[in-house]
């Protein structure tokens, strides 16, 4: 068995950061959750970019998910958030903390297989996660990540 990354990362767009900078949180996603679910803050252990993280376009009469490429183009760059496993859950554990319904989980790793994804590198919270804590990085045009900050271990909080 492969050793697991250190970080799993929540990706997202130029757009949705500097939203989630002016908060100060990662907050559960709360679209096409129905009580008693619980949203989810999603992560991935993907080292590269998620490809659920792609954005959905519709115009001229057609609607479809953007390439990695169309939605750093659209959405004003990809960003992404760093996190220690330690503070998330994977998989069927998630899945509990969540509440969500197997028929549910199912529907999205098919879903998310669609889109190239590997749901077994699914992890998340259902809590906010103040992103003080987290690394943060931004993709630059040669389509490297460039590191902001690198996480902020437990013991370098003074």
């Amino acid at each position: 068995m492969s050793e697991l990354p250190a970080l799993a990362w929540h990706y997202t767009t130029g757009i949705h950061f500097e939203r989630i900078c002016a908060t100060g949180l990662l907050m559960p996603a709360a679209t096409a959750v129905t009580p008693p679910e619980k949203p989810i803050v999603w992560f991935s252990l993907n080292q590269y970019w998620e490809p659920t993280a792609n954005k959905g376009w519709a115009g001229d009469g057609d609607t479809y998910t953007m390439t990695m490429q169309e939605t750093f183009k659209r959405a004003r760059g990809l960003c992404r958030f760093g996190c220690p496993l330690r503070l998330l859950r994977g998989g069927e554990a998630l899945r509990k903390e969540a509440r969500m319904k197997s028929s549910m989980w199912k529907l999205l790793a098919t879903e998310g297989k669609r889109k190239g994804a590997d749901p077994g590198e699914w992890w998340g919270t259902t809590r906010p996660l103040a992103i003080e804590i987290l690394a943060v990085a931004v993709m630059n045009r040669a389509w490297v990540w460039e590191p902001v900050r690198d996480f902020v271990n437990d013991r370098d909080k003074k």
